[in-house]
């Protein structure tokens, strides 16, 4: 029988008792993915003992996650609840995100980690705090942390949360100290490689066929050439042969740096040198994913393996029938946590969210047609929704392409 839910009070920090309840929901599933902390999703019925009560924004449910064939009770803080029917029964249904994102209610005013490594930058920001009425008030007494990266580095952090200048900026200690986050309990890590990762830990070689695989390869975003400027008159350029590339064509990317005024010119070139390097391997890149839904899957069926890793891990996925090798990363997985098996693994690219901003959106502007401005924004509120709503989706012929009226605009229609 698997460990029951527990929830805790507000203030909660030992997790040494059973709480104030034990729970009996129906569903329990955590979500983690790579460079997130992870979040959890409940729905408990309203029982005779009253253990749903305990269910308010705040409170805290220690959850008996699956990690490696045992069991890693991690903390998560309850921010949202719903009341609903389900075939006329009453059901609270509650998300909860991991307590590493407490670190949300701590505000940096103007902080400036400069030349410094990982370990010390850290050490850095949490020594400087927005806190005009003292630290009392503040979770940053609960946490330990590490990092083993050994690169100096020097960021700006003016009216940021302390979890945007760890993990959400374009210049956050991810970014601009190249880390991979860690997170067990109260303590997180930044490493090089995240910790207790394992790399080249699979070899998946599939004979027959991904039928039952989800795999996309989109070269949208995929690009041999970058010229790049920034605000401060910088400029620089670089390519990639087509025979690299795989495009059939040069594919030519223009993007505008933008940069505060806090850095001194030197800082800048050398800030805008790093940025134009890392941006210019990302868009060479080909968004190559696969997703695999385990209950769907023979027992037999080599995928199911991925079952047994974890989000961080790596190894090789390949199909000699369909000429595939590549290396993949798994990125995202989710969890039934009352039987502990695995439902949902994902490997590849990241993909956008609420959570996670895509890489560089604030500080790389770049063109775009009218035509793709207008698609990503009809995207972007499908992206945004973690729920089902009407949204206007454009009109489509058989061969796919848009139906527009006379002055350039899609036609659209609702989809319930």
């Amino acid at each position: 029988m698997r460990d029951p839910l527990m929830v805790y009070p507000v203030d909660e920090t030992l997790f040494n008792s059973n709480g104030l309840r034990l729970l009996t929901p129906t569903v329990a599933e955590h979500t983690l993915e790579f460079g997130q902390a992870g979040s959890i999703h409940i729905e408990h019925p309203l029982d005779s003992d009253g253990d749903w009560k305990s269910l308010i924004p705040g409170h805290i449910i220690r959850a008996p996650v699956p990690f490696r064939g045992q069991t890693r009770w991690q903390p998560f803080r309850i921010y949202r609840r719903t009341k609903k029917r389900q075939s006329g029964a009453p059901v609270v249904s509650v998300d909860a995100m991991h307590i590493f994102y407490d670190l949300n209610y701590v505000l940096l005013e103007d902080v400036r980690p400069t030349n410094l490594d990982g370990q010390a930058a850290i050490q850095w920001l949490f020594s400087h705090p927005y806190a005009p009425n003292g630290t009392a008030n503040l979770p940053l007494a609960n946490f330990t942390f590490a990092s083993d990266i050994a690169t100096l580095a020097t960021a700006y952090y003016e009216w940021k949360t302390m979890t945007g200048a760890l993990i959400g900026e374009d210049n956050c200690i991810l970014e601009r100290w190249g880390g991979e986050l860690f997170v067990n309990g109260l303590y997180f890590s930044i490493n090089s490689v995240m910790e207790e990762s394992l790399q080249n830990a699979f070899h998946i070689a599939y004979g027959c066929n991904l039928a039952e695989i989800e795999e996309t390869l989109d070269y949208t975003n995929t690009f041999s050439q970058l010229v790049a400027t920034d605000n401060y008159g910088n400029q620089a350029h670089a390519s990639v042969p087509l025979s690299i590339s795989g495009l059939p064509y040069e594919k030519t990317l223009y993007a505008s740096f933008s940069y505060d005024d806090g850095m001194t010119a030197q800082q800048r070139a050398a800030q805008f040198g790093s940025d134009f390097g890392k941006y210019m391997a990302q868009i060479q890149e080909v968004e190559a994913s696969y997703s695999v839904r385990h209950a769907d899957l023979d027992d037999d069926d080599p995928f199911q393996q991925l079952a047994s890793y974890e989000v961080g891990d790596s190894g090789i996925i390949e199909d000699s029938e369909l000429e595939i090798n590549t290396t993949q990363r798994i990125t995202k997985t989710v969890t039934n946590l009352l039987t502990g098996e695995r439902i949902t693994t994902e490997t590849g690219m990241l993909k956008r969210s609420i959570a996670r901003k895509t890489t560089f959106s604030n500080t790389v502007t770049t063109e775009q047609s009218a035509a793709q401005k207008q698609i990503e924004a009809l995207t972007e509120q499908v992206n945004d929704l973690d729920f089902a709503i009407t949204v206007p989706t454009p009109i489509t012929t058989a061969a796919g392409a848009y139906l527009t009226t006379a002055d350039g605009k899609y036609l659209l229609y609702t989809k319930e």
